[in-house]
């Protein structure tokens, strides 16, 4: 493999990006094209945001079965800025790793709450901004992206920019790999179940 020597991003002959996090054994493994000077830009605040103790809080929650908050939080993040890659969607970078990562910062566990899936899906959004706002501070853009990420269920928070459409579909495709991981095409994102 060749090396990078860029915040622990390594790319082989084969364009495939592994991201290492903290000497663990978790990667993160990307198939993409060369990479380009912008993507260290996003790696690196997606990187700074995964080391924040209050997004290290999240690996206590369960979510999708399989998988901690942290996990799909990250998930999210990674597939966005694919799917805007893939797409050429010129993107916030800053904002699309900041809502990915506070998403879903509503802080329980689902059936700790006792809450069925409307009740959480159509108000967990608001959550997790009041709550994210106390630890980080969200411009009105991550604000957006985060209210919205449960569009058609929460069906007055339409998505109103690029980043938010990623966020919307990135995290519907991220809850179907993790409920029914057979379906996923990659599932390194849940090798690091074991260690949270």
């Amino acid at each position: 493999m060749q090396t990078l020597n860029y915040h622990g991003i390594v790319q082989d002959a084969d364009g495939i990006l592994t991201i290492l996090q903290d000497d663990r054994t978790f990667l993160i493994l990307l198939v993409s094209r060369l990479v380009k000077r912008s993507d260290y830009m996003y790696w690196d605040i997606l990187n700074e945001l995964l080391h924040k103790d209050c997004l290290q809080q999240l690996k206590k929650f369960k979510q999708h079965r399989f998988t901690t908050t942290y996990e799909h939080c990250r998930h999210v993040a990674v597939m966005s800025y694919q799917l805007a890659e893939k797409w050429h969607i010129t993107v916030n970078e800053k904002a699309l790793a900041v809502a990915c990562m506070f998403h879903d910062y509503y802080l329980y566990d689902i059936k700790d709450e006792h809450l069925g899936p409307w009740h959480h899906g159509t108000r967990h959004a608001s959550i997790a901004i009041r709550n994210a706002e106390k630890v980080y501070p969200l411009n009105n853009l991550e604000k957006e992206i985060i209210r919205s990420h449960m569009w058609p269920l929460n069906i007055t928070q339409i998505p109103a920019s690029r980043e938010a459409w990623l966020v919307c579909l990135a995290d519907k495709v991220c809850a179907v790999e993790e409920m029914f991981p057979f379906l996923a095409t990659k599932k390194s994102h849940l090798s690091d179940s074991s260690n949270s």
